[in-house]
């Protein structure tokens, strides 16, 4: 528990992981709600609520799937930052355990890129809903909200 506080205290403490975090988020939220309003505003007035549900879920999906460059750039800088001034050797130093330190290291960036991404396909699949709800769009199919980002970034 010691070597995820630390690292969470090493992430947070950076500069590059607030840009990285703010410029993946901002990009995909504007992503998804200009992909939302132009595939929503296209489609046919026949078009039941089950495909409207579903047409919502792609459109949040075009927001995410971005994302996930800034939020892989962040875990590459969190890992490839400390080797590359040193610290690694303090880091094991204070840790001895290697599996340790590895699964702190991909634990701090994973939960940060799960609420990233909770941060915008949420907002996203709202945005969704108002501007699709002229469909009326059920609840979206079980599998789908995976899909949705709720399995992380």
């Amino acid at each position: 528990m010691n070597a995820v506080a630390a690292e969470w205290i090493k992430l947070r403490t950076l500069r590059s992981t607030w840009w990285a975090l703010g410029v993946g988020v901002l990009t995909a939220l504007a992503l998804t709600a200009l992909g939302a309003s132009t595939v929503i505003s296209r489609w046919e007035p026949g078009r039941t609520s089950e495909q409207a549900a579903m047409g919502i879920v792609v459109t949040v999906h075009v927001g995410v799937v971005p994302a996930q460059l800034p939020l892989g750039m962040l875990g590459t800088m969190s890992i490839g930052g400390e080797h590359t001034s040193g610290m690694i050797r303090t880091t094991f130093v204070a840790t001895p355990s290697r599996s340790r330190v590895l699964l702190a290291k991909v634990s701090v960036p994973g939960g940060i890129a799960i609420a990233a991404s909770l941060l915008i396909a949420i907002p996203g699949y709202l945005y969704g809903l108002t501007v699709a709800s002229g469909f009326h769009p059920t609840l979206p199919p079980a599998g789908a909200w995976a899909m949705i980002g709720l399995r992380g970034g």
